[in-house]
């Protein structure tokens, strides 16, 4: 058996997944839907960022990158089967008002020994 798994940054409210393989017309079709989107301000360092969260979503930690909410998808496909194109469709989409979207931050150890 194999597993297709799709990573997603995501700043749209509703979204299809697409992926093809099925008996037959060779899709299975997948749908998500992310209602609540939230944007709050935040500090660091001394300047304001935009935090975007979509409920139920963690955001995206690579450090320097934007930190953005993101949906994973594990699909497993039948024996025998590859993924021949993945087609990603926006149903609705919502503009965001965001000035400076929050950075991810490199991690830093809370239980450092001092000398």
């Amino acid at each position: 058996m194999k597993v297709a798994i799709l990573s997603l940054v995501i700043i749209i409210s509703s979204i299809a997944i697409g992926i093809t393989l099925n008996e037959e017309d060779g899709k299975i079709i997948l749908h998500y839907s992310f209602d609540k989107i939230f944007i709050e301000k935040i500090n660091l360092y001394n300047q304001t960022f935009d935090r975007i969260q979509i409920e139920g979503l963690p955001l995206l930690n690579n450090p320097g990158k934007p930190r953005l909410p993101f949906k994973t998808a594990k699909i497993l496909l039948p024996p025998q089967h590859i993924v021949n194109s993945i087609e990603i469709l926006p149903k609705k989409k919502s503009e965001l008002m965001v000035e400076i979207i929050e950075p991810a931050l490199k991690p830093v150890p809370y239980n450092i020994l001092l000398f």
